[in-house]
């Protein structure tokens, strides 16, 4: 049981190296309402992360934008 305690927590998420690894790249989700979904829910765990004046969204009936300057968080 402890062995998957630990497990657990190595695969918890952090925003921080989410980030860090798409510096200056481009992540797109394509496909049907259930890739919408794994881009929303992406957003909502690294936006909080981001200051309010270094991001934006732009929503559109086609597809939706979400961008964020460089910003460093040490």
């Amino acid at each position: 049981m402890l062995n998957f305690l630990c497990d657990a927590l190595k695969l918890r998420f952090n925003p921080d190296i989410a980030l860090k690894k798409l510096q200056g790249k481009r992540l797109m989700f394509v496909g049907d309402s259930l890739q919408r979904g794994q881009w929303q829910s992406f957003v909502c765990l690294v936006e909080h992360i981001i200051p309010k004046s270094q991001k934006s969204m732009k929503r559109g009936r086609v597809h939706s934008v979400f961008r964020a300057k460089v910003f460093y968080s040490f």
